[in-house]
């Protein structure tokens, strides 16, 4: 259980890390309207809620193994 904390810690860091070099190098951009992008969390909330579920499963049926 530590380790799944420790794993989605590393993967929450990367994905500020990412987030912050994106926006700093797209700070001056022209904004564009793009379909394939997502500015509102609830659009991606699900899926975020569906790997934490996937993880739990996953290391729940390793331990039951």
């Amino acid at each position: 259980m530590d380790s799944l904390i420790l794993q989605l810690g590393v993967a929450l860091a990367i994905g500020l890390l990412v987030g912050l070099e994106r926006g700093w190098h797209e700070r001056d951009a022209p904004k564009q309207n793009s379909p394939a992008t997502s500015r509102n969390p609830f659009e991606v909330m699900p899926l975020m809620l569906f790997a934490l579920l996937f993880a739990f499963a996953s290391t729940a049926a390793v331990a039951l193994a």
